[in-house]
């Protein structure tokens, strides 16, 4: 995989491009996720 990103500059830019992408879209689904969570229950504390 190494050569086959090295034989082009903008190869190798959009592969890290996309895995900075992956992984901030990543975190961010995980930090709406847990928001989510947590206003659940929230609700959910005040109800009882």
């Amino acid at each position: 995989m190494s050569g086959w990103l090295e034989e082009n500059p903008l190869r190798f830019l959009f592969y890290w491009a996309a895995c900075a992408f992956l992984a901030v879209f990543l975190f961010l689904l995980g930090l709406y996720d847990f928001l989510s969570i947590m206003k659940e229950y929230k609700e959910r504390k005040e109800r009882w």
